[in-house]
């Protein structure tokens, strides 16, 4: 591959996941918790940095409790994983969905941390597992084909999941980014075949 498809590629790919990172097809997990009654006085207001130490401290407080309290596991995953302590993420987001096996946010998330951790063989088990719960999950499609894409480099693959993604909706913001990322992809490509000719 060239040096010019990797750059667009890769430029591709930080945009889409920045785009997708904030987005979720599925069940929202901030929601889950602003419902949940002591959740609520701990999800920060919409626009507020979420401090990941401080909310870790509160996520391992609610364990003390209850160790198998998935929405305190889920709060402590997603804390460790934005602080890019993906080895604990890993640990956590297991647990998670041990405690719910229909979480297939967590599975998403457990797919990613693992890929970050250079271990795209798992990432990839964990988001067909998660796909084998909710094959409508348009998110956890637009993982997979970033781990095809840059975990295992099966490019053709990684173009399967990113239409997949797009197909399920194609006016959500997971759909726009799978199309945006299919269209700049296909030009990269292009630009690649044409560039060895």
């Amino acid at each position: 591959m060239s040096k010019k498809f990797n750059l667009i590629f890769g430029t591709l790919l930080v945009g889409t996941l920045l785009i997708s990172a904030g987005c979720d097809s599925g069940a929202d997990k901030s929601a889950e918790k602003a419902n949940a009654g002591s959740y609520a006085s701990k999800t920060p207001d919409a626009g507020q940095p979420i401090d990941n130490n401080e909310m870790l401290a509160q996520y391992q407080e609610k364990l003390k409790q209850n160790p198998n309290d998935w929405q305190a596991l889920v709060g402590l995953a997603d804390s460790y994983f934005g602080l890019r302590r993906f080895d604990e993420a890993v640990e956590y987001y297991k647990k998670a969905v041990a405690a719910n096996p229909d979480d297939v946010d967590s599975y998403n998330d457990l797919a990613l941390s693992s890929h970050y951790l250079g271990r795209s063989a798992d990432a990839l088990k964990y988001a067909d597992e998660g796909l084998a719960k909710n094959p409508y999950y348009q998110r956890i499609w637009l993982t997979k084909g970033f781990i095809l894409a840059y975990g295992t480099g099966e490019l053709d693959k990684a173009r399967a999941a990113w239409l997949k993604a797009k197909t399920l909706d194609p006016e959500n913001p997971i759909g726009k980014a799978a199309a945006d990322f299919l269209s700049q992809f296909d030009e990269a490509h292009s630009n690649n075949l044409n560039t060895k000719e």
